[in-house]
């Protein structure tokens, strides 16, 4: 499928206002100067060039009066303009993508719970539209992937061990569905892990107003856990294929282009490349009736048309 993006976060501006600090509230704090998609965070700060391909990364917040713990860090985005609830994602099919890389710590501090990998909202921390969430199997080292669709489980068939200081990316495929005619498509680093189709992806049904209206308004990335350092939070909607315009057939402007090509010996390699529409061969005509008789006859061969 073929995907536009339409949020992206990395955290390229460094540290602000809802970091390095135990908690952070948007309501009563005011908006964050340089993330005001930023709703709430929790211990979390920002480390520079710390992601998988240099780039910022949020992670458990160490400084002084902090915990120092993974198990309750996290982030709460705020996918709307504090202004206008009109500019709410109301994307029915699309994708989110997050990546985080673990630490030791990270995790051993959630060895009993579990870490919200993504957890989207119809509302402001209400309504849940679908989860995926990643929580430890037992006191071993291998995790389990848990998914829901609304407020419905699916699966938490998939295992894998996470390893500390590796990255790992994980996308949600999504096709919005008031009915069981949605779909939620797991990957772990290009890796399909969940298909589950057809499946409820909504929030809250009762709610009034005509789907897909209700748009995503609020992201968790963590919070009950942060699985390891998070960059790269993206969202997607789908971007239909349009096909490229049909060629007008401008037999002068082919002809023109062609005869350029051939005299100056363009070709692919350099210069103008020839048309690629090869125009068609000048018509034949009968001859009957429209050519001029000679006005001498020859006496040796028939008469031809000048």
């Amino acid at each position: 499928m073929a995907y536009r993006l339409v949020y992206e976060q990395n955290w390229a501006a460094g540290n602000s206002l809802f970091s390095q600090q135990q908690f952070y509230n948007r309501a009563l704090e005011g908006s964050d100067p340089l993330y005001p998609a930023v709703n709430k965070a929790e211990s979390v700060q920002v480390n520079i060039g710390d992601g998988p391909a240099g780039e910022n990364t949020v992670d458990n917040w160490t400084g002084v009066g902090s915990d120092n713990d993974y198990s309750f860090e996290g982030v709460d985005l705020r996918l709307v303009n504090a202004a206008s609830e009109a500019t709410a994602l109301s994307i029915v099919e699309g994708k989110m993508s997050a990546t985080y890389t673990p630490t030791t710590q990270s995790l051993a501090d959630n060895g009993f719970g579990y870490c919200p990998l993504m957890q989207v909202f119809q509302y402001h921390d209400t309504s849940q539209i679908f989860l995926l969430a990643a929580y430890p199997n037992g006191l071993g080292p291998t995790w389990q992937l848990e998914l829901y669709g609304g407020s419905s489980f699916i699966s938490a068939s998939h295992t894998f061990t996470p390893v500390a200081g590796t990255s790992y990316t994980f996308d949600v495929e999504f096709l919005r569905s008031e009915s069981s005619q949605g779909y939620l498509r797991v990957f772990i680093n290009g890796a399909q892990v969940y298909n589950a189709n057809p499946v409820y992806v909504r929030g809250n049904p009762l709610v009034s107003g005509a789907f897909p209206a209700y748009p995503i308004r609020t992201v968790w990335l963590g919070f009950f856990g942060l699985f390891g350092k998070l960059t790269n939070f993206r969202v997607y909607e789908i971007a239909e294929l349009v096909p490229p315009p049909s060629p007008v057939n401008n037999a002068t402007k082919c002809c023109t282009a062609l005869s350029a090509a051939q005299s100056t010996g363009a070709g692919t390699s350099g210069g103008l490349a020839p048309s690629p529409y090869v125009p068609l061969p000048p018509p034949i005509y009968d001859c009957a009736g429209l050519g001029t008789v000679e006005s001498v006859a020859d006496a040796t061969r028939p008469e031809e048309f000048a």
